[in-house]
């Protein structure tokens, strides 16, 4: 066979190869389509049956792997936060914890408005009712830090960005939750009606409702928290 023919053989199968490879681009497509929805309208049960044993063991592990995923996260999610939580919480003796008031307490001078709870006024009760219950709350917290088994976790305050640790975000006060042997002691003065819940946003905390008409007594002065 001459140099001639082989070259124009070689010619013709090329021409034949990029003519034949447009044509068959769209059914190549149109066939890893269909398989691919094939593949995919097969339920569980189904699915198993039809393939073939390491493309069963592959597909059951990526099913596995989509539904274990979300929970894994979490439950991650999840032991991070408690985690957070604890190393924030500082243990602390008796001792270390002054009581201002009901919801008041100061350690090593920095004092603490404990959240989540409100409870009376005592140095600026607006009645006498107030000023009573006000002292009551304060000695329950006195006799619950007395008991020891003190956390105090250190919280964000409720105040605009910015503001923390100066006079204008909660007088200057920062925010804390203590529990007294794994109690929140909120929580507790609010069973024993020494306070009430008060719970405030990100940024801002509802208005304080008076609590001599609660008592049933007219407030005679003002007082604030």
């Amino acid at each position: 066979m001459t140099t001639r023919r082989l070259e124009r053989l070689q010619r013709t199968a090329g021409l034949g190869l990029r003519v034949k490879l447009p044509r068959m681009i769209p059914s190549l497509i149109l066939a890893l389509a269909f398989v691919a929805l094939s593949v995919r309208s097969r339920s569980g049960t189904a699915k198993n049956k039809m393939l073939r044993l390491p493309e069963r063991l592959q597909w059951t592990a990526e099913i596995g792997l989509h539904v274990k995923a979300p929970t894994m996260f979490c439950r991650f999610v999840l032991a991070l936060a408690f985690a957070a939580s604890v190393v924030n919480a500082s243990p602390l003796s008796p001792g270390q914890v002054e009581v201002v008031d009901g919801d008041t307490i100061r350690i090593a001078g920095e004092t603490f408005r404990l959240v989540g709870f409100d409870a009376p006024e005592t140095y600026r009760a607006r009645c006498a009712s107030e000023r009573e219950l006000g002292n009551r709350a304060t000695f329950r917290l006195r006799q619950l830090v007395a008991v020891g088994g003190l956390d105090l976790e250190r919280v964000v305050c409720a105040c605009r960005i910015g503001t923390e640790g100066t006079p204008r975000c909660n007088y200057g006060r920062s925010c804390g939750v203590l529990r007294a042997r794994g109690q929140d002691v909120g929580a507790l003065l609010i069973a024993e009606g020494l306070a009430r819940t008060y719970v405030c946003g990100r940024t801002s905390c509802p208005p304080r409702d008076p609590w001599c008409p609660l008592l049933g007594e007219e407030p005679t002065s003002s007082g604030a928290k």
